[in-house]
């Protein structure tokens, strides 16, 4: 597979704010059409004003409402790769913290990537550089010492097993 990235169409998940932005301000560098991904669309239009090039788009989800992803993703026709990024954190024990931050977390970092995976693979099974790559967190294989933050990293040991089987699934067609 080569590495050219030059016109390669990329949605990046949580792409207004930290690692999401920086990915697609440099893929953008490298000639790829970046849709920028977010909650807000004044982020999401300040991104897409600062990426190189021209051709980039933006779509707008809150992933805390997974029942929007099938509607605002299946307006894509052409990718070639998907990162899937998003994500929130909480540090509350797990009897402190709310059952609906729980709920919450569950929704933007493990269902919204399965989800938007699942309605994205039709046509990411298009390309011929098809591409899947889910930002997971050191908290999705190990637990550092002195670190819990249990529903956190229960929804990222979920995304490395999800990532790890998609892997398997999709070995020779991906």
């Amino acid at each position: 597979m080569s590495l050219e990235l030059k016109n390669k169409i990329v949605l990046i998940t949580g792409s207004t704010d930290g690692l999401g932005k920086n990915l697609a301000q440099e893929l953008s560098k490298l000639g790829c059409k970046i849709i920028i991904h977010g909650k807000n669309e004044d982020k999401a239009k300040k991104v897409l004003s600062q990426l190189s090039g021209d051709g980039h788009s933006y779509i707008i989800c809150d992933f805390k409402n997974p029942q929007n992803i099938k509607q605002s993703f299946s307006q894509i026709e052409k990718l070639d790769i998907l990162v899937n990024n998003t994500g929130i954190w909480d540090e509350q024990d797990t009897i402190k913290i709310e059952p609906e931050k729980i709920i919450e977390m569950v929704n933007v970092n493990t269902t919204a990537y399965l989800l938007t995976t699942r309605i994205l693979l039709p046509v990411l099974l298009k390309s011929d550089y098809a591409q899947i790559l889910n930002t997971v967190s050191v908290a999705g294989y190990e637990l550092p010492d002195g670190y819990a933050h249990t529903t956190y990293t229960a929804t990222k040991f979920a995304l490395q097993g999800y990532s790890e089987a998609m892997a398997r699934e999709f070995k020779k067609k991906i």
